[in-house]
Parts: C-alpha cells; sequence; structure tokens
C-alpha cells in the first residue's frame, strides 16, 4: 500500500548474461537522474527471456508479463537480442527511433540502428546495438552478444529512456555527482 504507484523508469533486459538480483545500474541510474523512490518506482527487469522457437515455458509468461507491462504504460525500455526486438515490433510494439532520438543522439548512433519490420511489413528503424555500452559492460549485462535498445511505443517518459541511453554510455566520472 505504501509503495510508489508511478514508474519514473523501467526496462526489460531480455536474455542477458548479467545477475538479475543485481540492482546497482538501475540503483546508479535513480542516483544520478535524482528520482525520488519513495514517490516513483524505477526499476530493470533482467530476469526475462524470449526463444524464437518458443520452446520454454518461460518465455511465454515473460511475454505476457511484458505485453501486460506495455499496455499499463509501465515500461519504456526493452533492450534485448534481434530475435527479441524483431518479435516486439512485429507486435507494433516499438516505437521508430528516429521519431524518438533527439538529432545529436541519432547523430552519434546512426551507424548502429536495428531495423526490423512491423506487424504492417513496414522496415523501420527501433533499436540501436548498444553492445560497446560501457555500463552495460560494466555489469556483464550482455557478455558476447550484441543488445538492441529499443523504446515502447506508447511510453509517456521517454525522457527517462533517452536519459538512461546517455546514461550506460557514461563512464563513471561522467555519472557521480
Amino acid at each position: 500500500l505504501t509503495a510508489p504507484r508511478d514508474t519514473a523508469f523501467g526496462a526489460f533486459f531480455f536474455n542477458d548474461t548479467g545477475d538479475s538480483s543485481n540492482t546497482e545500474l538501475v540503483d546508479r541510474f535513480v542516483d544520478y537522474m535524482g528520482i525520488d523512490t519513495s514517490k516513483q518506482n524505477a526499476y530493470i527487469d533482467s530476469s526475462m527471456s524470449y526463444s524464437e522457437n518458443g520452446v520454454e515455458f518461460d518465455s511465454y509468461i515473460d511475454l505476457e508479463k511484458a505485453m501486460a507491462s506495455i499496455t499499463a504504460n509501465d515500461v519504456d525500455v526493452i533492450v534485448g537480442d534481434a530475435d527479441t526486438i524483431d518479435y516486439f515490433t512485429k507486435c507494433d510494439c516499438l516505437g521508430n527511433i528516429t521519431d524518438i532520438l533527439p538529432e545529436d543522439l541519432l547523430q552519434t548512433y546512426q551507424d548502429r540502428l536495428y531495423y526490423a519490420e512491423t506487424g504492417s511489413g513496414e522496415s523501420i528503424p527501433v533499436g540501436i546495438d548498444v553492445s560497446d555500452a560501457p555500463k552495460l559492460n560494466e555489469y556483464y549485462y550482455y557478455v558476447d552478444k550484441e543488445p538492441v535498445f529499443s523504446f515502447i511505443i506508447n511510453s509517456d517518459k521517454t525522457e527517462n529512456a533517452i536519459a538512461f541511453l546517455r546514461y550506460i554510455y557514461m563512464e563513471d566520472s561522467q555519472s557521480s555527482f
């Protein structure tokens, strides 16, 4: 009853290699942003998995959880491998990066845009290859993988999601006060 009901930032990390119980990345992001966690929630759920083959039962549960969170407007970012991003793009859950990112970030990431096919068959840029993001590497989230960072289409906290993208590329000296 006393937990915050409003989410300032929510992310699902699919098929990552990090420790799903480690909250240090989101805790440091919360500090960096000055989010008052007594009033707003912030989280990274890195326990999510998706298998294109659908052979893992947990994948179905995670997809149900993700879709419910997207519908409830409680998640802003999905990071995952190409198969995961392709799945969510076909469900029309991910936004066009060129409509979301400010011009400076579009210039920075233009060579790393990830294109996927929407449910209507259109190929659009829906993600950014973030395999070289220092903070993801620091916490071993995607060791020997090529993660794609994408924005949920109905997020009303896009500014915080963009701030998180900037944050994962900061070196430690840039992210402390």
